[in-house]
């Protein structure tokens, strides 16, 4: 019989297990901006969603098959037991028992380790992570790989969002997220990069805590709730 014949069958076979997937996964859970939630799943397990985030698993095949979908940011406790997998759109996360974060919005994917183990899986790369581990990629390159986690949690729950050599549009983006405001800028300021933190419950402090050290101009409009970088300072 002729490999290709084989080939067919395999592809087939994936799609058929993967609209089977689809299909059995019957709960799903939304955060919108500045909404957190935490979410128990059925095998005692725990998950802190951040804001503008999702998760969807199959709450009735849960005990065969701890699988999940995320989009956005959650911390995970996860109980021993069998294997444990966090998919994504940037890549995927298999454990048995730990905690981590993972962070996976449109290209920007991150992965922190903070007890056990941590196994990621993309597309020509697969890489284990250690607690006080954690890797980050843009655009599917790696940005930043770090040994050096000192804290038990990540910022964000306890509400300080931290970033480090990130985009100024993705700091955009978590200042649209956090705050629930709109965000219009130009897309000329994207090479700036910024490194600092603030605090998720002071829109004030945290546009001056941006973009002064970038020295940005911005007006906030606070009966639209909109945010308008308007360039550099002269």
């Amino acid at each position: 019989m002729k490999p290709s014949y084989w080939v067919s069958i395999a592809a087939s076979v994936s799609i058929i297990v993967a609209i089977f997937y689809l299909f059995t996964l019957d709960t799903t859970i939304r955060t919108g901006n500045s909404e957190r939630e935490i979410v128990s799943l059925p095998d005692g397990s725990v998950v802190h969603m951040n804001v503008a985030s999702s998760l969807s698993f199959s709450d009735k095949n849960w005990n065969e098959n701890r699988t999940l979908e995320l989009d956005g940011e959650g911390f995970f406790e996860v109980n021993e037991g069998s294997k444990f997998t966090v998919k994504t759109s940037n890549g995927d996360i298999s454990v048995l028992g730990t905690s981590f974060n993972v962070r996976s919005r449109r290209t920007s994917f991150e992965v922190s380790c903070y007890s056990g183990k941590v196994e990621i899986f993309k597309p020509y790369y697969k890489q284990q992570l250690l607690p006080g581990q954690a890797v980050r990629f843009e655009k599917n390159d790696i940005v930043k790989s770090e040994s050096e986690l000192t804290e038990k949690m990540p910022f964000w729950k306890k509400g300080i969002i931290k970033l480090e050599n990130a985009p100024f549009a993705r700091v955009l983006e978590e200042l649209s997220y956090v705050f629930d405001i709109e965000v219009e800028y130009d897309e000329s300021l994207n090479d700036l990069v910024y490194t600092g933190s603030f605090n998720d419950n002071d829109l004030k402090t945290a546009l001056s805590l941006v973009c002064e050290p970038l020295k940005v101009n911005y007006q906030f409009e606070s009966s639209s709730k909109t945010l308008k970088i308007q360039g550099l300072k002269d």
